[in-house]
């Protein structure tokens, strides 16, 4: 009876260790799907940061400081409203582009920093090197940070659009004032 016993215990023991085994192994995979889903999402975002050609931004740049410095130098009739309306718009577009060229470098290397922290956290996860008690914290790092890059990027990419295409439209008129001389 006593050996029945002990193999009874065993076998519960067995069991439970299976039981709870398997459950840390679920939820271990589920931490690895959702990183998998935020390195996704950090890769939507590097792939969007890269939809505007930065060589395009610092050309374009380029044109309009050299347009705006003569504006500065040159221009003194506010009298003119259509020239004045032109130059007003002209003149907002310089800080969406500056922030494009200073926050495009800074969200590219984050991105990278992420995805590799991310990865790291699931090869962790996966080889079980972190407590089960502090993969959620870490995860709920990692995930915040995903979604303020996320946003951040979407933010400038959409200001950057605007302010690009507003350049586009507005860069042949100024230089049109420039070469009449009513700038």
């Amino acid at each position: 009876m006593r050996a029945v016993n002990v193999i009874k215990v065993f076998l519960l023991v067995l069991l439970l260790n299976g039981l709870f085994c398997s459950c840390s192994h679920c939820s271990h995979s589920v931490y690895v799907e959702k990183i998998d889903s935020l390195l996704l999402v950090l890769d939507s975002s590097s792939k969007e940061l890269n939809l505007i050609d930065t060589a395009v931004v610092s050309s374009d740049y380029k044109v309009y400081t050299q347009n705006l410095k003569l504006i500065r130098e040159r221009f003194n009739d506010k009298e003119n409203d259509s020239v004045w309306h032109v130059i007003t718009r002209y003149g907002l577009i310089r800080k969406p582009l500056r922030d494009f060229k200073k926050h495009y470098i800074n969200y590219s290397k984050e991105i990278n920093v992420s995805q590799q922290q991310l990865k790291d956290l699931r090869t962790d996860i996966e080889n079980n090197n972190i407590p089960a008690d502090s993969i959620e914290i870490y995860f709920n790092e990692e995930a915040a940070f995903v979604k303020f890059i996320s946003f951040s990027v979407k933010g400038l990419m959409e200001t950057t659009t605007k302010y690009f295409n507003q350049f586009n439209e507005l860069n042949p008129v100024v230089e049109k004032f420039i070469a009449e001389k009513k700038i």
